[in-house]
């Protein structure tokens, strides 16, 4: 049987992106934040190791067998099994959905984002990954993905959030799982408005 996800990443290290992300945090805000799709919660350790309070969803039953173990004893973690259209969204200054967002439907996809935009405070931080029109899954299933150009998605975050940080990677690379998939991903971090 096929490991899940969070099974697969359960020994990586955070993200090194999160370090970039928090960079541009102003340290007048709150220390919490919400990881969107948090897997095994490599990213949530890294945020509760900065002295964060710290949200955390996962619709996987593996991803919540594995942080409620890894963070029993940790009172700055509170973790819900939920997707992104039924998560509850608290009031953050940081909310990362690093490789989860584009799992989103897009007929669900508009409202989860303004639930994200009514989470954060005035200069809060999104950081997030959307995958681009060139991606494999975007070719192999049009119908599940949505994917953007770059001014598609300047155009889809410009009236709320100043892009602070843009990146796009346009080439072969592993899934976690090890087999090699065409990658059209832009990574953002966004401050609201």
């Amino acid at each position: 049987m096929q490991k899940s996800f969070a099974e697969q990443t359960l020994y990586m290290r955070h993200r090194p992106i999160l370090e970039v992300v928090l960079g541009y945090l102003n340290d007048d805000l709150p220390k919490v934040a919400i990881d969107c799709g948090c897997g095994a919660g490599n990213e949530v350790q890294f945020l509760l190791d900065q002295g964060f309070t710290v949200y955390a969803f996962d619709q996987s039953k593996q991803a919540e067998e594995i942080c409620r173990t890894r963070f029993k004893y940790a009172n700055r973690f509170i973790f819900s099994n939920n997707s992104f259209h039924d998560y509850p969204f608290v009031e953050a200054s940081l909310i990362t959905a690093f490789f989860s967002l584009f799992f989103v439907p897009e007929k669900q996809f508009f409202d989860v984002l303004e639930n994200i935009k009514k989470a954060l405070p005035k200069n809060g931080i999104f950081a997030c990954n959307l995958l681009g029109i060139n991606d494999a899954w975007i070719e192999e299933s049009p119908h599940v993905f949505l994917g953007f150009n770059e001014q598609q998605l300047k155009d889809l975050f410009s009236e709320y959030f100043d892009i602070v940080y843009l990146d796009h990677l346009q080439e072969e690379r592993p899934l976690a799982s090890g087999l090699m998939k065409f990658w059209d991903i832009f990574t953002v971090i966004l401050k609201k408005k």
